[in-house]
């Protein structure tokens, strides 16, 4: 999904109420900790908890009811897990993993827990492909399988990171796969499927002291990760493959929370989520602290983990700890005009504008009074020239995967100019107090309006046409004004004449 990423001001999703997944009859909504969640499509998610179960659906919105729970690995923690449309792999903290190949099916077919890290706890997965899956463990292990689909997958274990454990792993394709450390680093290789694939390990990601509990790649030039410090710093690199410190935004708020997940839709939408229920999205990753927009998108319970389809549109979903589900929908952009040059005479007009939010392009229209207009793709600056005279709105909307903004922003003008006006004749009678004026429009008129004052009175312009009689006037001094009009307006210098009776 392609998006740019012109303000990170704004609030990017729109979160809902939490979903209680697992709340069945007379199990209170703490009994379960989801603690896992991988969500492919907008039309496909599967969350683990921490009693061996995982819940599936292919409606995310369609309530609890939607989803679909199903105990598949006795009661270990299922740590992680990592799906395609026609593919999930859960793993747990035993060395266990349970595979199913038709999870978008009303009661998906599960495998039986295979051991296939057995003293040690899995607590990574990541599956760019059904002929390639990555798993991560705590004694700094890499296990990968080319075969996942297959009844019986040969896992092979290599170790990677020696005295660490490796916390996370994301595999954004079968040539490149990256893991981070509780000791600061990260792990990378560039051919993971390989009969002997290579890693590397990358020192100084992040403070030695600190652990990389997640990680999301978009692509081999682009990941974001978190640690499990009370900053809450979000890490971030646009050179995942090279040595040294990523950059760090730190989002906490000293309430000592921490970051518990990170999930990336593209390289301009990432979310994090902390045990305070909190979400912080960007739609630009690599930027500071201020570049990351803060939701309280659960009001009760902490988040362990998220997942971002990399679908359009996309959907974010959070986890908690008390079973629940709180999903997060792209928000429609806001558009701003920020710069509007109009040149009446010439018959022009210019616009700058910007989107504000998630921006995937800009639909612009322009409606002259009296006609019919649609809206078209634009970009900023839109020029028009060679307009006729008349009344002019300018409307604008920035677009993203999710639609267009439902309220565009707008700029009424005029093109030409107001017509001037000439009196032609005048035919003064003081014998019989009347006064006759014969008028015309210099340039286009849809009309006159006149005014006759008498010196010391007050009066006031009405339409008129010509010519314009007044009778039975008084004797005194008179002022006759007339002006013709247009749709941009009257003419500022009104002719006049003035007589005496």
């Amino acid at each position: 999904m392609a998006v740019a990423a012109p303000s990170a001001s704004a609030s990017v999703l729109s979160w809902g109420g939490r979903i209680g997944v697992e709340g069945q009859p007379g199990i209170p909504d703490n009994t379960y900790h989801l603690r896992s969640i991988s969500c492919t499509t907008q039309h496909l998610c599967a969350a683990g908890d921490a009693s061996g179960d995982v819940i599936t659906t292919t409606n995310p919105d369609g309530g609890a009811a939607a989803w679909k729970f199903q105990n598949v690995d006795a009661s270990r923690v299922v740590g992680a897990i990592s799906c395609l449309p026609t593919l999930c792999v859960a793993v747990d903290y035993s060395g266990y993993a349970v595979i199913t190949t038709n999870p978008t099916a009303a009661t998906p077919t599960w495998s039986s827990p295979d051991n296939i890290d057995s003293s040690n706890a899995l607590l990574g997965v990541s599956c760019p492909s059904t002929s390639l899956c990555v798993a991560v463990d705590n004694s700094g292990q890499v296990l990968s399988t080319t075969n996942p689909t297959d009844a019986s997958p040969t896992w092979v274990a290599k170790s990677v990171d020696s005295g660490h454990q490796l916390r996370a792993v994301s595999c954004p394709s079968v040539s490149f796969c990256l893991a981070t450390d509780n000791h600061g680093d990260s792990v990378s290789s560039t051919n993971p499927g390989a009969t002997t694939p290579a890693w590397t390990v990358h020192t100084g990601v992040d403070s030695p002291t600190n652990s990389i509990d997640a990680v999301s790649c978009t692509s081999s030039s682009l990941c974001v990760a978190i640690d499990g410090t009370n900053d809450e710093n979000i890490l971030s690199t646009t050179s995942p493959t090279s040595d040294g410190a990523w950059k760090a935004a730190s989002v906490g708020t000293g309430t000592f929370e921490e970051l518990f997940g990170v999930s990336c839709a593209s390289t301009s939408l990432c979310t994090a989520v902390d045990d305070g229920g909190r979400a912080f999205t960007s739609i630009k990753p690599t930027g500071n602290a201020s570049d990351w927009n803060l939701d309280q998108a659960d009001g009760r319970w902490g988040f362990y983990g998220v997942s971002c389809s990399p679908t359009a549109p996309p959907l974010c979903v959070g986890v908690d700890q008390a079973g629940n589900v709180v999903l997060g929908h792209l928000r429609l952009p806001d558009t701003l005009i920020t710069q509007s040059t109009i040149r009446p005479s010439k018959g022009t007009a210019s616009f700058s504008f910007k989107g504000i939010g998630v921006v995937s392009g800009f639909q612009c229209e322009l409606k002259k009074k009296g006609t019919s207009a649609s809206f078209s793709a634009c970009h900023s600056p839109r020029a028009y020239s060679h307009l006729k005279a008349g009344s002019y709105t300018f409307l604008v909307r920035a677009v993203n995967s999710g639609g267009p903004d439902p309220k565009p922003a707008q700029r009424t003008f005029k093109i030409g100019k107001p017509p001037n006006t000439k009196i032609t004749k005048t035919k003064i009678d003081s014998s019989k107090g009347t006064a006759s004026f014969s008028f015309k429009a210099i340039g286009s008129a849809s009309g006159f309006q006149c005014e006759l004052k008498k010196k010391g009175a007050k009066a006031s312009f009405s339409h008129c046409k010509s010519p314009k009689t007044y009778k039975h006037l008084a004797a005194g001094s008179y002022t006759f004004r007339v002006r013709a009009f247009n749709a941009l307006g009257r003419d500022p210098t009104p002719a006049k004449k003035s007589f005496k009776l």
